[in-house]
C-alpha cells in the first residue's frame, strides 16, 4: 500500500473496521435511551389526554325539590324531580375535539422532530470520537517517528557524525510532540465519554468512515417534521378560532322530570317538561377567537420562514460538502511520506539542517491532522444535510 493510499485510509476509516460500534447502531442505541424514551412517551400520553378531555358532554344535573305550604283545610305538598342536560347546538365541541387532535398529530410531528434532533446529536458525537481517535493514531506515529530519529542522532553523535545541538534540538521536539500526544488521549477519552453518555453504554471500539458521501439526498422542505409540526399547529389554531367564534351562540338546556303533588282531597302527578335557553348578553368567544387566529397566523408565517431557511441551509450545505470533502481528499493524496524520507536522507548527507529535518516532519504531520480535520467537516456538514432530509445515511 502506497503512502497516500494509506492516508486515504486512515482518514476514512479506524482499525477494527467491521468488529466495533456503528454508526447505526449508536443512532439506535440513542434513540432507545431510557430517559429519551420516557419523555417522549410523557408528551403523546399528556397529547392523547388532551384529545380525550376535548369535545365532552357536560354532566347531566339531577334536582329534587319539596315544596310545603299550609292552611287550616291542611298542607299541600309538591315534590319536584328533574333531570337536566346542557346542548351546545353551535357544535363547539365538535370543533375542540379537532383542534386536540391536531395538536395530537402536531405533538406526532414534534416526535419525530426530536428523533432527528437526537440522531444528529449522536452522530456528532460518534463522528468526533471517531475522529479524535484518528488524531491520536496520527501523533502517535509522529510521536514515534520523532524518538525513533532523535534515537537514531543519539548514535551517530557518540559516533561523531552528529552535533549535540542536533540531539537537543530533536529530544526537546520529542518531548512536545509526547506531550501533544497526552492531549490527544485526553481529548480522545473526552469524546468517547460524551458518545456513550448519550448511549448509556459502557465504551466500545469505533467502526466507521470518516468521509461521508459526495452525492446529497433530495430534500423536500415541506416534508420536513418542523414544517408540518407547524401546519398542525396552525390547522389547531384555526379549529379553535372557529369554536370561539361559536361560543356566542346560546346554549339550550333541555329537561325531563316528574310533579307529584299532594293536597286535602285531592292529588296529583304527571311528567315535566323544560326547555332554557341562554340569553348571550355579553360577549363571548370574541378574545378567545382573536387569539386563535394570532396564532394560526405566526403558525402560518413561522412554517413559510422554516421553509424557506432550511431550503437555504441545505443548498449551502450540499456546496460545502462537495468543498469540505475535495480538500480532504486533496490533503490526504499530497500527505506522502516520500517527503520525510527524502529530507531524512538529505540531512543524514549533511544538505539540510535539523531544523529543516523538523519543518519537514511539522508539516506533513500538520497537513495528515488537517485532512482528518476537513474529513470531519464534511461528515459534519452530511449530518446536517440528514437531519434536513431525514435519510438514515
Amino acid at each position: 500500500m502506497t503512502a497516500v493510499s494509506l492516508m486515504l485510509v486512515l482518514i476514512a476509516a479506524v482499525p477494527g473496521a467491521g468488529k466495533g460500534l456503528t454508526e447505526a447502531e449508536a443512532v439506535s442505541l440513542g434513540l432507545e435511551h431510557p430517559s429519551f424514551v420516557a419523555v417522549q412517551e410523557a408528551r403523546l400520553r399528556a397529547a392523547d389526554g388532551s384529545v380525550a378531555a376535548a369535545g365532552r358532554w357536560d354532566n347531566p344535573e339531577v334536582e329534587f325539590s319539596q315544596e310545603k305550604a299550609e292552611s287550616p283545610n291542611g298542607d299541600a305538598t309538591d315534590r319536584f324531580l328533574w333531570i337536566r342536560q346542557r346542548l351546545n347546538v353551535a357544535g363547539v365541541r365538535g370543533l375542540e375535539r379537532r383542534a386536540s387532535e391536531s395538536g395530537r398529530n402536531a405533538t406526532g410531528s414534534e416526535r419525530e422532530l426530536d428523533m432527528r434532533q437526537r440522531s444528529r446529536e449522536v452522530r456528532r458525537a460518534f463522528y468526533r470520537a471517531l475522529s479524535e481517535e484518528r488524531r491520536k493514531a496520527l501523533i502517535s506515529r509522529w510521536s514515534i517517528a520523532t524518538a525513533d530519529l532523535r534515537d537514531t542522532v543519539a548514535a551517530r553523535m557518540e559516533q561523531g557524525d552528529a552535533s549535540r545541538f542536533d540531539l537537543l534540538r530533536l529530544s526537546r521536539e520529542a518531548s512536545s510532540v509526547q506531550a501533544r500526544l497526552a492531549q490527544a488521549e485526553v481529548a480522545a477519552l473526552q469524546a468517547r465519554s460524551d458518545l456513550f453518555v448519550l448511549l448509556d453504554m459502557e465504551p466500545r471500539p469505533l467502526d466507521g468512515t470518516l468521509l461521508p458521501p459526495n452525492v446529497a439526498p433530495p430534500f423536500l422542505p415541506e416534508a420536513h417534521p418542523l414544517a408540518a409540526a407547524l401546519a398542525h399547529q396552525e390547522e389547531q389554531a384555526q379549529w379553535t378560532s372557529e369554536a370561539a367564534g361559536r361560543a356566542r351562540w346560546p346554549e339550550v338546556t333541555v329537561g325531563v322530570g316528574h310533579l307529584d303533588s299532594e293536597s286535602p282531597g285531592f292529588d296529583a302527578d304527571g311528567p315535566l317538561l323544560g326547555l332554557e335557553v341562554e340569553i348571550p348578553l355579553f360577549q363571548r368567544g370574541t378574545p378567545e377567537r382573536q387569539i386563535a387566529i394570532a396564532r394560526m397566523d405566526e403558525s402560518h408565517w413561522e412554517r413559510e420562514m422554516a421553509m424557506a431557511k432550511m431550503a437555504t441551509q441545505y443548498d449551502a450545505s450540499v456546496q460545502a460538502l462537495l468543498l469540505q470533502r475535495d480538500a480532504a481528499t486533496n490533503l490526504a493524496a499530497t500527505s506522502d511520506d516520500a517527503i520525510l524520507r527524502i529530507a531524512r536522507a538529505a540531512y543524514e548527507n549533511g544538505e539540510i539542517s535539523v531544523t529543516e529535518l523538523l519543518d519537514a516532519y511539522q508539516s506533513q504531520i500538520q497537513a495528515q491532522l488537517q485532512a482528518v480535520e476537513m474529513a470531519l467537516d464534511a461528515r459534519q456538514t452530511w449530518i446536517d444535510l440528514t437531519y434536513l432530509t431525514g435519510e438514515s445515511k
